[in-house]
């Protein structure tokens, strides 16, 4: 599954996803999956792919191309593979060159996975060469017993030639499906008992997925499989499983005691546990359906210190239980995708989950180091999600919350200086909440000691302003999060000549105006959607000039409105000193902007941008 990344700066850096090429590093030739299903929901996979390799980024993709698998549920056989040169000459792997290793989660946490990966060594790459790989996966044990699932997509930003998926099961095993963009389905088997389905792919031009898009899977043809009939039915299994790994035993009980000792009330000792869990044990990252569906015990969990995200879930359930606080897990998904089939598949596109306590209506994800209680990562928001009853109860898909104005807001206060010698001096008082301190947080927990003042010279840079500065944490801020920050920019005007001064910010935050009007104007137009957090944005900045300074003028001010929000900005004089205020507020009720709405976005980014460069002249 691909997925974009954030990469999370500071000051006026934009939170940027990874960006994908027109051109393909490889194209796929042909592709063949066959999928024989029992009636336990175990299967076999005959996969039969053949791909020319384009440039050197398709030479790296394929110098080591792995194939992971579970031993404790699976044989996974490499049949044949091969390299064919541009000449035409085929030149095979040997068996010396198919690498058996333990994945990097398993040798990280052993006792939480099994995961084993063959890493194919394809001979004689380069550019114009194809590989073929032929290999066999049988599943001897469904993750979920007696279930069946598949769910594949051919991303859009890949070149396709022909792509085909056959599925055989039992007539007695019913079979659900949702093909986006794939033609196909059932047809006839010629086999009595068993029913057959088939699916094509056409020719298939890579695209570009657009610098800030949702996952490229969100927007691909795709398939989604499943023997399940429900997602009440896929949360009862669950249930079953998970639930009795969340047992409350002396050791938990103790332990639960001790962290929530001296609360003043019941949330807060929720949060006392979300916040023990989230420091003390340590988060490995393996998605759901490699390791399993079955977490370990809680007890276990809580004495070795580490697990994965269902492991998370149960400690930190049972863990609330202990202090008689009901929570129940909830599956969703941590990429970029906000897409969910109608069909109930169990895995795929759930790879994640978090907790729900309903006693205080909130989600909680312990996994996110520096997460506040109650807060959702920018990937979780607006997601549809798999709540499970652990009661007996139904299991049903729930949108999960998104940002507001209200709880989610970044106020930076900013005092400037002129000084006689045309430099400008100015600190900064930055506050942050909600899904926003959970940025700002990852930004100073990812900084060595030593390494504020360069961090602050990149954010000025990335402004387009030259100087430097220093920024540092109010380690006596708990919520909202606040930071300082200090900064000088020489040479900002010829203090001898007229000059023009916008009123900066200076150092502020990476989730400011400035970072919003960025994005929100990266393109003219979009093709894909996008995510947009919500919020509230707000500055004011306090210009302090000289008393011998005359202002030749105050910029207008700007009040705008759109469908995406509304942007507000208002200049004043007061004695020697210029203030601007401005605010955007963003209170819709979803994440995902539609290629459709790109415009009014940019309209709005626009009319940031605009402010934030206007002009006080000095004559």
């Amino acid at each position: 599954m691909r997925s974009y990344r954030f990469v999370l700066a500071l000051v006026g850096m934009m939170l940027a996803p990874s960006f994908a090429l027109a051109e393909s590093a490889d194209t796929l030739l042909d592709s063949r999956q066959t999928l024989e299903v029992r009636a336990d929901g175990g299967y076999s996979k005959d996969v039969r792919e053949s791909y020319r390799v384009n440039d050197a980024g398709g030479i790296k993709v394929f110098s080591q191309y792995p194939l992971s698998f579970s031993p404790q549920h699976e044989t996974l056989t490499i049949v044949e593979a091969y390299t064919r040169t541009p000449d035409g000459r085929r030149i095979d792997v040997t068996p010396d060159k198919i690498l058996l290793q333990q994945s990097a989660e398993s040798a990280d946490a052993p006792l939480f996975d099994d995961r084993m990966v063959k890493n194919v060594v394809f001979p004689a790459l380069e550019a114009g060469a194809t590989v073929t790989i032929h290999y066999r996966r049988d599943v001897r044990q469904a993750i979920l017993p007696g279930v069946f699932w598949l769910y594949d997509s051919f991303p859009r930003n890949e070149e396709v030639r022909s792509a085909d998926i056959t599925i055989r099961a039992p007539a007695s095993l019913p079979l659900y499906a949702e093909a986006i963009e794939l033609e196909g389905g059932e047809e006839a088997s010629g086999t009595p008992g068993v029913r057959q389905w088939h699916w094509h792919l056409g020719r298939q031009k890579a695209e570009v997925i657009e610098r800030g898009a949702v996952d490229a899977d969100d927007v691909s043809p795709r398939l989604a499989v499943t023997s399940l009939p429900s997602y009440d039915e896929l949360g009862r299994r669950y249930s079953q499983r998970a639930t009795p790994q969340a047992r409350v035993t002396p050791y938990i009980a103790s332990l639960a005691q001790e962290i929530t000792a001296g609360s003043r009330n019941r949330r807060e000792a929720a949060a006392r546990l979300y916040r023990w869990v989230q420091l003390h044990v340590r988060y490995v990252a393996i998605y759901l359906g490699d390791g399993g569906v079955v977490p370990h015990e809680a007890e276990t969990i809580a004495r070795v210190r580490y697990g994965d995200c269902k492991d998370h879930v149960t400690l930190y359930q049972a863990l609330l239980a202990a202090v008689g606080i009901d929570s129940r897990p909830v599956l969703v998904n941590a990429e970029y995708a906000w897409w969910v089939p109608q069909v109930a598949l169990p895995l795929g596109i759930f790879n994640h989950a978090i907790n729900y306590l309903p006693e205080f209506d909130i989600y909680a994800d312990s996994t996110a180091l520096n997460l506040p209680f109650g807060v959702l990562t920018d990937a979780e928001q607006g997601k549809s999600a798999l709540v499970i009853a652990n009661d007996g109860g139904l299991s049903s898909l729930q949108r999960l919350p998104v940002a507001t104005p209200q709880s989610d807001q970044v106020r930076v206060l900013t005092h400037l200086q002129l000084q006689a010698d045309g430099s400008l001096t100015g600190r900064s008082e930055v506050e942050e909440s909600g899904v926003y301190e959970y940025f700002a947080r990852q930004v100073f927990a990812s900084l060595s000691d030593g390494e504020e003042p360069q961090a602050a010279a990149t954010g000025l840079r990335g402004k387009g302003l030259i100087g430097n500065g220093d920024l540092r944490e109010d380690l006596r801020s708990g919520h909202p999060y606040r930071f300082l920050t200090r900064f000088e920019l020489p040479d900002f005007i010829d203090p001898t000549a007229p000059s023009a001064l916008i009123a900066t910010s200076g150092l502020e935050s990476g989730s400011g105006l400035s970072s919003f009007a960025r994005d929100a104007t990266l393109l003219n137009v979009r093709k894909f959607p996008m995510p947009l957090l919500n919020g509230t944005r707000e500055e004011v900045v306090f210009l302090h000039l000289r008393p011998s300074t005359r202002i030749g003028n105050l910029p207008r001010d700007v009040d705008v409105t759109s469908r995406i929000g509304r942007y507000h900005a208002h200049y004043r004089l007061d004695g020697d000193t210029v203030v601007a205020e401005r605010k955007l507020t963003i209170a819709r009720n979803t994440v995902i902007v539609p290629a459709s709405d790109y415009g009014e976005l940019r309209l709005l980014g626009r009319a940031v941008a605009r402010d934030l460069r206007t002009q006080i002249l000095l004559p």
